[in-house]
């Protein structure tokens, strides 16, 4: 028998992975139960976020008026 121990990075990585997953879904419900209420960090990256999200979204942000047709003087 081989005495060397074979390792499975894809299933550590895949432990790792639900590890993670798992204790994101704890957070999640220990939230919940305690009301919802939120921590600042959490509340601080969520604003960050979604300031980044929306940024594309303001008026004039994402007009690109490309350009003129032809034909055209301006």
């Amino acid at each position: 028998m081989n005495a060397f121990p074979i390792e499975f990075p894809l299933r550590d990585e895949s432990n790792r992975r639900r590890s993670a997953e798992a204790a994101a879904q704890a957070d999640i419900e220990r939230a919940l139960r305690e009301g919802g209420r939120l921590r600042p960090v959490w509340l601080d990256r969520f604003a960050n976020w979604w300031a980044m999200a929306v940024r594309e979204l303001r008026p004039g942000a994402a007009v690109d008026p490309g350009p003129a047709p032809r034909g055209c003087l301006n």
